[in-house]
């Protein structure tokens, strides 16, 4: 990467690293605000079984309805997104791109005293691979693509608004 100091690339590298962990926060506390802060308001999210989202009002629009049937459930229902390998490769003062893996628990069945009890098996393994760029005051997602690599045998898709159905061919 020529024209950059190694302090650039690190600081770069960082920002994109903190992005993801404020990703994953946002989706543990169910705050939406949060979530939509680190995507640009131009944004491709690719995620299985609905059509890409394109703003950050799809974005409120599917996770409300998502959080909402989760609660109307079990009040106490939440999800813990653990990222584990995230690498960043930044290839200029405006781009990067990322690889990361995350593993996620789920507990449906949760009765709002902690700890929890550990579920058997994660709800999921996911491959999220992103675009970073500046826009809106720093640095944000602009691209988000997820792809399922394992799933629990218990694993039930979200419903999906119907503004956000994939189009049947």
């Amino acid at each position: 990467m020529s024209g950059f100091t190694m302090a650039q690339r690190a600081e770069i590298e960082g920002t994109c690293r903190q992005l993801m962990m404020r990703y994953a926060a946002s989706l543990d506390l169910n705050d939406i605000d949060g979530l939509v802060d680190v995507f640009a308001p131009e944004l491709v999210w690719e995620r299985p079984g609905m059509a890409p989202m394109h703003s950050h009002a799809e974005i409120r629009t599917f996770f409300s309805h998502l959080w909402a049937q989760r609660h109307a459930q079990n009040r106490h229902w939440f999800d813990v997104h653990m990222l584990t390998t995230c690498s960043i490769e930044v290839e200029s003062d405006e781009l990067a791109r990322g690889s990361t893996w995350c593993v996620m628990y789920s507990a449906p069945d949760a009765d709002g005293q902690r700890p929890a009890v550990m579920p058997e098996r994660p709800e999921l393994i996911v491959l999220y691979r992103d675009v970073f760029g500046p826009a809106a005051g720093g640095w944000r997602i602009l691209e988000h693509r997820a792809t399922h690599l394992f799933r629990s045998p218990d694993y039930k898709p979200p419903e999906i608004p119907a503004s956000l159905r994939k189009e049947q061919p």
